[in-house]
């Protein structure tokens, strides 16, 4: 997310002419790298796989993937650096014992990266739930046709599928509108929802809280993971999503310790829905838990997007489920945003997009098949 691209680039020629180009120079770069040593593809094939997992997605907006693997920095926060073991350390204890994290700067191992080079929030997460590389430029991106969501709700209808989440244009990316997919993003509520008492309650704190440091029908994170856990407890819908957009907000403000705080509130959160899941028998077991950013940060902190080609850096971490246990690990190949929404096919059994351009599954993830 950002202000100002929430109201959009400037749609002057010249301006386009430039984007496009910067687009297709990061393209071929990123198309000129060395493979390292064999990629780590899962074979395509349009036939669902055996599995029949489930997955929650959290997303952290703008995260650097500085923080998550190198701790904080002095220059920005005028204080010691603080390790990430401090900054998340309920995600790097699980990352060390249940699972696998994945872009760190490592020689001869491959990053993780936007696909479409935007390095947005909206083209950013179109990726994550789509697939393919978004090439749309800003956060005015049409609303996706199906999303990964809608595809897990139409195979299992029962179950369903869920997105809560901070920023209220994710709804253009999450879902393209398929039956069994509720959505409460920003301060929305699907009419008719049904839910307790309780979760009724947190989302109407959730109506009356101040936007800050978001405006308008932002929701903050304390209010939206409140309402996520809550819900996730009393539906445990098969493919859950939790977008969590206070570390981007703080990004644009320049404030860097609040960013820091933010990350470590979503580190709290992680360990609660962690807590959670060990509570639920074998739903919780058959879990995997996924989570990454849509882009990441210039080297000024404050600005991504097109025009800052080092903000396309992200990560994704998982843990749970089947996730082979090898902390901070060497992918074989560079990873795309696009490569998420396969890895979540993979897991829960859905049909693989053989498409032209669709990402493939992430194999340090999903494991042997």
């Amino acid at each position: 997310m950002q202000h100002a691209a929430r109201r959009g680039l400037e749609r002057g020629p010249a301006r386009y002419a430039a984007i496009v180009a910067v687009l297709a120079l990061a393209c071929a770069a990123r198309e000129s790298t060395t493979p390292l040593i064999i990629d780590d593809l899962v074979a395509a094939s349009a036939s669902p796989s055996t599995r029949d997992g489930r997955v929650v997605l959290v997303t952290i907006d703008g995260v650097r993937w500085q923080e998550v693997f190198e701790g904080s920095s002095p220059e920005f926060s005028g204080r010691p650096a603080v390790s990430p073991a401090e900054l998340m350390p309920r995600t790097a204890k699980l990352v060390a014992s249940r699972g696998v994290a994945l872009g760190a700067t490592m020689p001869g191992c491959g990053t993780v990266h936007t696909a479409g080079a935007s390095n947005v929030s909206l083209p950013g997460y179109t990726e994550i739930f789509t697939g393919h590389a978004s090439h749309c430029l800003d956060n005015s991106c049409a609303q996706v046709p199906e999303s990964v969501l809608d595809e897990a709700a139409r195979v299992d209808p029962d179950a369903g599928a869920a997105s809560i989440g901070a920023w209220e244009v994710l709804s253009r990316a999450v879902s393209g509108g398929q039956e069994g997919v509720f959505v409460s993003v920003g301060r929305s509520w699907p009419e008719g929802a049904r839910g307790s008492a309780a979760l009724a309650e947190l989302f109407a704190v959730g109506q009356a809280a101040d936007p800050y440091p978001g405006h308008g029908w932002y929701r903050p994170d304390t209010a939206t993971a409140a309402i996520a856990l809550a819900y996730y407890r009393e539906a445990a819908p098969a493919l859950f999503h939790i977008g969590l957009g206070d570390t981007d907000e703080y990004g644009h403000r320049g404030e860097y310790v609040s960013y820091l705080d933010a990350l470590t509130r979503a580190d709290t959160m992680i360990g609660a829905l962690s807590d959670l899941l060990d509570t639920m028998g074998a739903v919780g077991e058959k879990t995997t838990v996924i989570i990454t950013a849509d882009h990441g940060r210039n080297s000024d902190f404050v600005n991504h997007g097109v025009f800052h080609p080092e903000s396309g850096r992200s990560f994704v971490i998982a843990f749970g489920g089947n996730v082979p246990v090898n902390g901070i690990a060497c992918p074989r190949r560079d990873l795309t945003l696009a490569d998420i929404a396969p890895t979540i096919r993979v897991l829960m059994g859905l049909p693989r997009d053989t498409s032209d351009g669709a990402g493939k599954a992430i194999e340090l993830v999903i494991g042997p098949s």
